[in-house]
């Protein structure tokens, strides 16, 4: 089955939080280092999480053989990778050579502790020494966010895939997955904690 933006417009759609290599007809948005960036606001969700990132790394593919990815956490899927997201980091090994760097932007000094000791430890090793937690004003990251406009890849994506008669519905965020987020992330720090006594 070929893959189209179509697997991850409606998340984009929703608000709640998505994965897109951003990209117009001038090309694709790039980290100084030449890499295409890859933004995702929260983390990806759905039943179709693999498609998401099989889609990204297809469209970066044909522009970059490295990609820079920009975590923005202040959105709703942002969360305590859980069992779906773990999975998916693991499935992700098989684009470890292409990933140059993953930023995480805003977190709050207590968000950052807790990916520190608890959310890091659970990514891939290849991830794990990619990660930098950074400011919103950090100046590796702010040219990268500057006037970045997802719906405009989107509709550009559909146009030129031959999807724009194809109506799209929201994919939006199942809460659900926070409270099993938050009872992973509990039951870590209770391991943490006896670890530490």
């Amino acid at each position: 089955m070929q893959l189209t933006v179509d697997a991850i417009a409606p998340y984009v759609i929703s608000g709640h939080g998505f994965v897109l290599c951003l990209e117009d007809e001038t090309g694709p948005r790039c980290a100084p280092s030449g890499a295409a960036l890859i933004l995702a606001r929260g983390l990806p969700h759905g039943d179709d999480m693999r498609a998401q990132v099989d889609y990204v790394f297809e469209r970066a593919a044909k522009h970059a053989k490295h990609v820079c990815v920009l975590v923005e956490t202040a959105y709703p899927s942002f969360r305590f990778p859980d069992a779906s997201l773990r999975a998916l980091f693991a499935y992700s090994r098989k684009y470890e050579q292409r990933i140059e760097a993953v930023y995480f932007v805003g977190l709050s000094p207590l968000l950052r502790k807790g990916l520190r000791l608890f959310g890091l430890p659970l990514l891939p090793s290849f991830l794990r020494t990619r990660v930098r937690m950074v400011t919103d004003d950090d100046p590796d990251v702010v040219p990268l966010r500057k006037d970045v406009d997802p719906c405009a890849t989107i509709a550009w994506l559909r146009r030129i895939e031959g999807l724009t008669a194809t109506p799209l519905d929201a994919r939006h965020f199942d809460t659900n997955l926070l409270r099993t987020s938050r009872k992973e992330l509990r039951a870590a720090s209770r391991r943490c904690g006896q670890d530490d006594g």
